[in-house]
């Protein structure tokens, strides 16, 4: 039995992010049915972002539907809903409240903390000092006092590092 679509996410790309109810995560690229006459107006972002979950598949409000075993066999593999990210093995705190993170898959990204400070969790981060404190807990970074971040938050909201 194949998987069921349960879910939709148009992209900017003309790409389309699909949750499977098996917990997989696809990624199924509509640009090459742009040309077909039953999707051309989907080349109109706004009637592109129309895309809903109908049936065992995805359809658009124009009618243009992809049938559930193209959707699922030409898709590419995301990841899991359940996957765990790759974990921290460095961590670096720098001067403007972002963190250098070395994960466990050889990516070094960037991670942001100026967002969270206003929320009273982290309110102790503040502190230039303690906020260099950080380090590496389990899948996750940590402070003494118990601020953490949760992992997807830390790998899926950071930035590849390209040159800081």
């Amino acid at each position: 039995m194949r998987p069921r679509a349960v879910k939709v996410e148009p992209k900017e790309d003309y790409t389309i992010l699909v949750e499977f109810d098996n917990g997989e995560l696809r990624i199924f690229d509509v640009k090459p049915y742009l040309n077909h006459k039953a999707f051309e107006e989907l080349k109109d972002i706004k009637e592109f972002n129309t895309v809903r979950i109908s049936g065992l598949s995805i359809e658009w409000e124009n009618g243009a539907d992809i049938c559930p075993d193209e959707l699922y066999n030409n898709s590419e593999f995301h990841k899991t809903k359940f996957m765990i990210p790759p974990r921290p093995k460095n961590v670096e705190a720098l001067e403007d409240y972002k963190l250098k993170v070395l994960f466990d898959n050889g990516e070094e990204k960037i991670y942001d903390m100026k967002k969270n400070l206003k929320e009273n969790f982290y309110k102790n981060l503040n502190n230039k000092d303690y906020f260099k404190t950080v380090k590496i807990s389990g899948i996750t970074l940590e402070w003494k006092d118990g601020e953490d971040i949760d992992p997807d938050e830390l790998y899926n909201n950071s930035k590849l590092q390209t040159k800081y």
